[in-house]
């Protein structure tokens, strides 16, 4: 199953795509994937693929900040966050709380710039 419809996402337009998602119907499961970590095993859970899925274990391979994957019917959405996830999980349904309260936060960026031995 190729990867379609790639898209980048505000901190607005996500929280919009978690504001439907938690709402919609439907068996699913979420599975938040921290950095250097495969997609969890995921049978038995609502709206397995029942198989492997090599796109998306390449995408999330690939990710320095890890992923979450929402999966069910009809909505199939695999989320690569800006900043890296600390800590994995996998639930039944739509769990979109903690990739909210994740985007929720403020966060501090430093910035320093170094110049021929001054700074």
């Amino acid at each position: 199953m190729p990867l379609l419809n790639r898209r980048q996402l505000s901190r607005r337009g996500t929280l919009r795509l978690l504001d439907n998602l938690e709402t919609a119907p439907g068996l699913a499961f979420s599975a938040y994937v921290p950095p250097g970590s495969p997609l969890p095993r995921t049978e038995g859970m609502p709206g397995d693929p029942g198989g492997p899925l090599p796109d998306l274990e390449k995408a999330v391979a690939g990710s320095p900040t890890g992923a979450v994957l929402f999966w069910g019917e009809p909505h199939r959405y695999l989320v690569l966050p800006p900043f890296p996830l600390r800590e994995g999980r996998v639930s039944q349904g739509y769990d979109v709380g903690p990739l909210r309260a994740f985007l929720n936060r403020d966060l501090t960026i430093a910035l320093i710039l170094v110049r021929l031995s001054a700074y």
